[in-house]
């Protein structure tokens, strides 16, 4: 029996980001979801009915729900304001969005100035917290097995092109025909201090998994595999023109 897993728990999100400042000397912030939907997915129950005293040769084809992962796809929106402490605006400059990245953690307070490529020990830890073990074939560094993604920044923290941990979510359905650094939907794995990050790196309307629907960005993170448990994770962004 082949067993094929997809995502569990599917968000669509659309994030808008305010406060910022250019990307060359900014900071990721916040990101504020303004709508979105979940879903997943269930298979047809296929059936026969075969006369007695036959013998049906058959062959099955699996496709199983992987309740250990969850995936989040998106559009995203941004513009600068000039701000009081209140929050209220004396003016704001939207801008299309061509660049940045979509960064997920389940810790609340990165320290973004010491973002590096995440290591095998704090990829590890993350594996360990989620009962992971390594005879399974969805764990982490089973999933994000390329080193190939272009480079970017993170903050004032320049990371290296093909230099980190990475994973290509699908498009159209599925895996993308070649992987290079200009492949579609990239996701790196970071860490600050002992927190390990998940960066997806921005498109522009892109067709993403599903067919005919376009995305900024798509990711997939770790979920908690026990009955009525999940895992909270963190949303920020950082946007360039």
């Amino acid at each position: 029996m082949k067993l094929q897993a997809i995502f569990v728990g599917l968000v669509i999100v659309a994030l808008s980001l305010f406060f910022l400042s250019p990307k060359v000397n900014s900071l990721p912030v916040g990101a504020n979801v303004t709508s979105n939907t979940s879903s997943n997915w269930s298979a047809a129950i296929p059936s026969r009915t075969d006369a007695g005293g036959t013998i049906t040769t058959m062959v099955l084809d699996a496709q199983s729900q992987d309740d250990g992962w969850k995936g989040y796809v998106g559009n995203i929106s941004g513009k600068f304001t000039l701000d009081d402490a209140s929050g209220y605006s004396i003016y704001d400059w939207s801008f299309t969005v061509t660049e940045g990245e979509v960064y997920i953690s389940r810790a609340a307070s990165p320290s973004w100035s010491t973002a590096i490529c995440a290591n095998t020990t704090i990829i590890s830890n993350e594996q360990n917290y989620f009962g992971m073990t390594a005879a399974e074939y969805d764990i982490i560094n089973k999933t994000f097995n390329e080193t190939i993604h272009q480079s970017f920044r993170v903050g004032v923290v320049d990371i290296v092109n093909s230099s980190c941990s990475s994973a290509f979510t699908y498009v159209n359905d599925s895996k993308y025909p070649y992987i290079n650094e200009s492949t579609p939907f990239q996701e790196v794995l970071l860490q600050t201090g002992t927190d390990l990050i998940y960066a997806a790196l921005l498109e522009t309307d892109n067709e993403g998994f599903h067919t005919g629907y376009t995305y900024d960005f798509q990711a997939i993170v770790p979920d908690n595999r026990t009955n009525g448990v999940t895992t909270t994770y963190y949303f920020w962004a950082e946007l360039g023109t």
